[in-house]
């Protein structure tokens, strides 16, 4: 009762903070020069779009907290007092209703109506309301599955804070305790936020002055769209998507290593890393996906999706349905981040299963990745490191834009700017 008073008495501030659509860019420059002969000036970060993301962050954890109360009770708990009593447990259909019939529906629908109660207008902001929905779907069926990690399922203190972020912390499997990082490590990590906070800031000034076509001979101009043509292998297209796939790569990394930051300042706990330097330090396909690319995802993913079916089919459909479920739950998202409210007008409506159709053609090379390699193993140990992995890149350049194309298109980009710095031509 106290927490619903709470979060009624909430409401009208979280009215006012949403009040600032954060859609128009209405920053003066904070200092002009000239460069090559043109004018130009540095846009400082507002600091309101951090808040609105961090306000929704929090909110959304109230959620994730009463799904984990209710899957330990429901699914945990007895599971571990029948493996107690060396019984083996079963899942009763009531367990499976509640699960599939009602957490995770429940959950895919909360977040439109946060959206729809504070009516958030910043695409950047709009996006944050999908962390819930990942983390209470996959575990769910981790928990109905029994694919969690051991030392999550200790007590429901541990459970709760497994579902009260998506980073994933590195357990100890002696004590059942997070490890603590160091003053050394906490530096690095603040580092590497600062870093990539300006990399993306500059990289974003360059893409926006150019209009996400630097290169502007490129037969491929709507990147929102699917182009089934040999268009999509021009050299000007492959050259224009590898700096949007920098730009993703950038955002994703600050992003998530923002958000393992906050998790790390609670109490200096170690999370395991996001990405290890896949664009340039990838051998194989399977390498750049499974230990480089986004591994917050991946692990969620592995826990919540490749594990529950691995039993039930071959490692290679596993990993490929992987993949599909991937796509489906990345158009989910976009749909949340290009939510449009009754009164709001737009002309822009994301392609529903692109983000589907992009996994697949990925998963198609990592199927494709076994039976080729005694052909291609000969020829890549003994090319540098850095250019297997450009080649690597090639398999899936040309359809870059399927995933970022609607964040150019559909101004996700553009709104994500107002938190950063950048430099524009006056």
């Amino acid at each position: 009762l106290r927490t619903t008073v709470t979060m009624v008495t909430m409401v009208p501030f979280l009215h006012n903070l949403f009040a600032d659509k954060l859609l128009v860019d209405d920053r003066e420059p904070i200092y002009k020069f000239t460069l090559w002969g043109e004018q130009w000036g540095l846009l400082a970060p507002k600091l309101h779009i951090w808040e609105q993301l961090l306000t929704l962050l929090l909110l959304q954890v109230f959620f994730q907290l009463l799904a984990a109360a209710i899957n330990y009770y429901i699914f945990v708990l007895p599971r571990k007092k029948q493996q107690q009593a060396k019984h083996s447990f079963i899942l009763q259909p009531y367990q499976y209703l509640i699960g599939w019939g009602i957490i995770i529906p429940v959950a895919c629908a909360i977040p439109y109506q946060i959206l729809d109660v504070l009516q958030v207008g910043n695409r950047a902001v709009k996006l944050t309301v999908g962390s819930m929905v990942f983390i209470i779907l996959f575990r769910t069926i981790e928990a109905m599955c029994n694919t969690s990690p051991p030392c999550v399922e200790t007590s429901l203190a541990h459970y709760c804070i497994y579902y009260s972020s998506i980073v994933h912390f590195e357990w100890d499997p002696q004590t059942n305790r997070r490890k603590n990082m160091t003053m050394s490590e906490f530096g690095q990590a603040v580092g590497m936020v600062v870093f990539f906070f300006h990399f993306l800031s500059l990289l974003l000034s360059l893409e926006l002055y150019h209009n996400f076509l630097p290169f502007a001979d490129s037969p491929v101009t709507n990147l929102h769209e699917y182009h089934f043509t040999l268009d999509l292998f021009t050299w000007q297209h492959i050259a224009n998507n590898y700096l949007l796939m920098l730009t993703v790569y950038a955002t994703l990394n600050f992003g998530f290593r923002l958000t393992c930051l906050g998790e790390q300042m609670k109490g200096l706990v170690r999370t395991k890393p996001i990405f290890r330097n896949p664009v340039f330090g990838s051998r194989s396909i399977s390498e750049f996906w499974g230990k480089r690319w986004d591994l917050m995802i991946r692990n969620v993913l592995y826990f919540g999706v490749f594990l529950p079916v691995r039993p039930h089919v071959p490692n290679i459909v596993a990993i490929f349905l992987t993949f599909i479920v991937s796509g489906i739950m990345h158009d989910y998202s976009w749909s949340l981040m290009f939510h449009h409210y009754d009164d709001e007008r737009t002309n822009f409506v994301p392609t529903f299963w692109k983000l589907t159709a992009f996994f697949v053609w990925n998963g198609i090379f990592m199927v494709l990745e076994r039976p080729l390699a005694p052909f291609l193993s000969p020829i890549g140990k003994h090319l540098p490191t850095v250019v297997v992995s450009s080649l690597l890149g090639l398999t899936a350049l040309p359809v870059i834009h399927w995933y970022g194309g609607d964040w150019v298109t559909g101004g996700y980009f553009a709104d994500l700017s107002l938190g950063l710095w950048i430099v524009q031509k006056l």
